[in-house]
């Protein structure tokens, strides 16, 4: 069956006798409008009305300046009154707590008697799981392969703590080994 090619078609032709379709006229939105002014005279009222309002706070009026040198103004900067030195703040917590020592007992932390094991794979055949075995011995992990069922496990391991065995899977994942799966041990 011969495929057609839609890319290099081009759009159909328009007959030449066909009518064309106008657009609607679009009429003007007169309500909205309207309302719009309303609400802008309405909005302008309150500003002014809002500005006209006796009880709105006045700015203080400023004292002329003068420039008469005269002896008097220097005299009456002598008689201003001073303000008093503030008084020191004395607190008790800053000395107390200059000597002071805190205790604290922390608990020992318990051992976990939980081993670990990492497995790194599982074949179906013995000669694969010896590659992988191979594989992590190149990286510096001893492995070894375990028949369990049907199947071949490469498993390293026991460890004592979970951090050992991220360690070594750490090992392996620079090596070229990802996805090393860390279990209890069986």
């Amino acid at each position: 069956m011969a495929r057609k090619d839609y890319v290099r078609s081009s759009a159909p032709k328009r007959r030449p006798g066909a009518r064309q379709k106008k657009a609607p006229e679009r009429k003007v939105p007169w309500l909205a409008l309207v309302v719009l002014v309303v609400a802008v005279v309405a909005f302008g009222a309150f500003l002014v009305n809002l500005a006209k309002r006796p009880d709105a706070p006045q700015a203080p009026a400023e004292k002329p300046v003068t420039t008469d040198t005269t002896p008097a103004a220097p005299a009456a900067a002598k008689t201003k009154e001073q303000l008093p030195t503030p008084p020191k703040e004395q607190w008790r917590y800053v000395d107390a707590l200059k000597n002071k020592e805190v205790q604290v007992e922390v608990p020992p932390r318990p051992k976990s008697t939980t081993l670990y094991q990492m497995q790194c794979g599982s074949f179906k055949e013995q000669h694969q799981a010896e590659e992988q075995k191979a594989k992590l011995a190149f990286v510096g992990l001893e492995a070894k392969v375990l028949k369990t069922g049907d199947w071949y496990r490469v498993v390293l391991g026991p460890y004592k703590g979970k951090r050992a065995a991220q360690n070594d899977s750490h090992k392996a994942e620079k090596g070229g080994i990802p996805g090393c799966a860390i279990w209890t041990w069986r």
